[in-house]
C-alpha cells in the first residue's frame, strides 16, 4: 500500500505540464495547431486528474503542491486558449482563458499571472465580432 505523496504529485505533474508545453510550442511553431491543442489538453487533463486538484478553487488554505499545480494549469490554459484564437475558435479560446482567469484571480493560490485575464478581454470581443455565442459564459456573467 502506498501513501499519497503530494511533492512526489507536484513533481510529476510539473514534469509532465513542461514537457506538453514544450512540445505544444513546436507544434505551433510548426503550424501544427491542432497538436498544440491536444498536447495542451492532455496536460490539462493529467493536471485535473490530480488529487491535488481536488476543490482547487475552494479550498481555504491551499497548500504549495496545490499552489504549483495552480500556476501550471493556469499557464496551460492559457497556452491552449491561445491555440484555440489561432484557429479562429474563439468560443473555446474564450472557455479556456475563462477558466484560467479564475484561477489567476484567487488570491489563495498566488498565482502570479494576468495572461488570461488580459486574454479573456479580448476573446470576448472576438466572440462578438464573430457573432459565435461563447461555449461557457464570462465568469462575471454566472
Amino acid at each position: 500500500m502506498t501513501t499519497f505523496s503530494a511533492e512526489a504529485e507536484i513533481s510529476r505533474l510539473t514534469s509532465i505540464a513542461k514537457l506538453r508545453k514544450e512540445e505544444a510550442k513546436d507544434f505551433r511553431d510548426d503550424g501544427e495547431i491542432k497538436s498544440a491543442i491536444q498536447a495542451l489538453e492532455d496536460a490539462i487533463a493529467a493536471l485535473d486528474q490530480s488529487p491535488l486538484s481536488n476543490r482547487l478553487l475552494e479550498t481555504d488554505a491551499p497548500s504549495g503542491p496545490q499552489k504549483k499545480l495552480a500556476f501550471q494549469l493556469a499557464d496551460c490554459l492559457g497556452m491552449l486558449g491561445g491555440n484555440y484564437r489561432r484557429l479562429n475558435q474563439f468560443p473555446e479560446a474564450l472557455a479556456a482563458f475563462n477558466r484560467g482567469r479564475a484561477i489567476e484571480e484567487s488570491e489563495k493560490l498566488e498565482v502570479p499571472s494576468s495572461y488570461n485575464l488580459v486574454m479573456v478581454e479580448q476573446a470576448v470581443r472576438m466572440v462578438r465580432d464573430h457573432g459565435a455565442e461563447p461555449a461557457s459564459p464570462p465568469i462575471w456573467d454566472t
